[in-house]
């Protein structure tokens, strides 16, 4: 009989994308083939809407910092806080983004924590002022059965909310994709102080 996975067990697994991203284009683009989309990518990003996230539960006031993103195959240090309304305290995760292909700057890799947890996601939508949405589709080969198959989305502001013409927008591109915002739910920015 085997051994009763614990925690760190199922945290630390590599999780992979799955074979299905075939069906999401990238819109992440550079307005001017000079720019560098990684560095338009740099600075301070609110989290307005998302379906569920482990790493995230009990999260509310959710931003991500990122900085140092500034040349062809991004290298960008990645800061997200936001408060553990359980513990009623700051929540930090930082971790190193980059790409590993300059050919295509929308797939990102992120690997965060004590753990050396690895994500793989894709910017499947930015016009880096105003939104970014991020998708990413993760299976743990090893604990599928416990973890199963999970796809996470994120719209991401520049703002702590987005007017309702740039939602409509993203929701039209996600049906138009076949990607499920079934689960997608507003984050709550009340009382934040970060």
């Amino acid at each position: 009989m085997s051994e009763p996975l614990n925690s760190y067990d199922i945290i630390a697994t590599k999780v992979t994308e799955n074979l299905l991203t075939y069906k999401v284009t990238s819109n992440f683009r550079t307005r001017d083939p000079s720019d560098e989309a990684s560095s338009l990518f740099n600075g301070r990003w609110y989290e307005v809407q998302r379906t569920f996230a482990l790493v995230e539960g009990g999260l509310k006031c959710p931003t991500t910092v990122i900085t140092e993103a500034n040349n062809t195959r991004m290298r960008a240090t990645f800061r997200r806080n936001g408060i553990n309304i359980l513990k009623r305290r700051v929540t930090l995760m930082r971790g190193h983004l980059h790409t590993p292909d300059a050919k295509m700057p929308a797939k990102l890799e992120l690997v965060m924590g004590p753990l050396s947890l690895f994500l793989r996601y894709r910017v499947i939508d930015t016009n880096y002022d105003d939104y970014a949405v991020v998708w990413g589709c993760f299976e743990s080969p090893k604990y599928s059965s416990i973890l199963g198959h999970t796809e996470n989305l994120w719209i991401l502001s520049r703002n702590k909310s987005l007017s309702e013409d740039f939602k409509e927008r993203i929701y039209g591109y996600l049906d138009s994709k076949d990607i499920s915002r079934a689960g997608l739910v507003e984050t709550n920015f009340q009382n934040c102080t970060l």
